[in-house]
């Protein structure tokens, strides 16, 4: 029997992703998303896939999308996509999840990540075959003892059990719910916590502008806004002071790094089910990431310090509007953990799946990617 899985999230970065990895895998694929096209959405796997060394897909017969959202009951399907997924689905991959609510009094983050989480596992209990669960988490979902990150849940009776915002507490508080209620219904799962996810370690390809791949964009945008506004004289020093400390250490893996994780972790024979802290033993400094990103953008004039004199001179317009689009982005310009990944290799060790550094020419890659679609954008704008 042609093993199935229904993938959630499809259209963001990492389901995307692994979205393809399942279809070279010979899979059978149920890709849910909201508004979902199956042509636009099959193209994009089809892109994806390109940019990989391996055969060319046929999605023909084995790549299906349904419309979905996890926020509702039974994710949003249809009545007659539900029966056939519930029918015939042996994998669920679940990776749908929002980071910041829309700013307009809503509760994205916790419909989404907390609320959408339990509407799967409500559904999970409908299935008609034996289903594995594998929820995508974070490594910042993690509960931190003493600076270490460490491969259990957050305790939500330990004091220090609250997270830097909102989307990391909805991701612990999920991790509980995916491990509460597969422990009642004797379910297996994996619960695998990415840190920040970079693009492919060959192409530099990725998808939107998540993790450092946001930070990119934002000084792009604050360049060509420079451009506009200065014209001629703009000299390309940006003049950006930003609230960071230079010398943090940041978990930054590329994204196939990520998916061949998870892959050998859920097809490893696992006794238990288990966390994972899909983590690299090598981080990169952030002044060295702002570092790339500059030489990339050929800008100067970037300044990272805690200690800026903003009362003696004030935040200029351009620095306001650079923060106002970190604000997701800045706690992790602070503060840094140390991640304890020793269950992750106990089953993919080192020699088989090294950790990446992620420095020098594969910055370079990302970069060259990401400014090469942005240029796009705004070149058919």
């Amino acid at each position: 029997m042609k093993r199935t899985a229904l993938v959630t999230g499809a259209t963001g970065f990492l389901g995307a992703y692994f979205t393809a990895h399942l279809l070279r895998q010979g899979f059978r694929v149920f890709a849910l998303a909201r508004n979902a096209s199956e042509r636009g959405l099959g193209s994009m796997i089809l892109r994806i896939n390109e940019q990989h060394s391996g055969p060319a897909l046929d999605i023909s017969s084995d790549f299906v999308a349904v419309e979905g959202d996890v926020r509702t009951q039974n994710c949003g399907l249809s009545e007659c996509d539900a029966k056939e997924v519930a029918a015939n689905v042996t994998d669920i991959w679940h990776f749908a999840a929002a980071f910041e609510d829309n700013g307009n009094g809503d509760n994205t983050v916790f419909e989404t990540n907390v609320g959408g989480t339990v509407n799967l596992l409500a559904f999970l209990k409908n299935c008609k075959t034996s289903v594995r669960l594998n929820y995508v988490s974070t490594a910042y979902a993690s509960p931190v003892e003493n600076g270490v990150a460490c491969e259990k849940l957050v305790d939500p009776e330990y004091t220090g059990a609250s997270k830097s915002n909102a989307y990391e507490n909805s991701k612990a508080e999920a991790e509980r719910r995916v491990a509460a209620l597969c422990g009642e219904e004797g379910i297996e799962y994996r619960i695998y916590r990415p840190p920040i996810v970079a693009g492919d370690s060959g192409s530099g390809s990725s998808l939107g502008y998540t993790g450092y791949q946001g930070v990119f964009r934002a000084l792009y945008l604050l360049k060509r806004r420079l451009e506009i506004n200065i014209g001629e004289f703009f000299d390309n020093d940006l003049r950006l002071r930003v609230i960071a400390d230079p010398g943090l250490p940041v978990n930054v893996v590329p994204v196939d790094f990520v998916i061949e994780s998870m892959w050998h972790l859920a097809e490893t024979d696992v006794t238990a089910s288990g966390i994972f802290n899909v983590t690299s033993q090598h981080a990169v400094k952030l002044e060295t990431l702002f570092r790339a990103a500059s030489e990339s953008l050929g800008v100067t004039g970037i300044s990272l310090s805690t200690d800026h004199d903003f009362d003696g001179m004030p935040m200029t317009i351009a620095e306001r509007l650079f923060r106002r689009r970190m604000k997701f982005q800045e706690p992790y310009f602070l503060t840094s953990n140390q991640f304890d990944s020793r269950n992750f290799r106990n089953f993919v060790a080192e020699t088989e799946l090294p950790s990446p550094a992620c420095e020098g020419d594969y910055l370079e890659r990302c970069n060259a990617y990401c400014l090469n679609a942005m240029e796009q954008e705004f070149s058919a704008t």
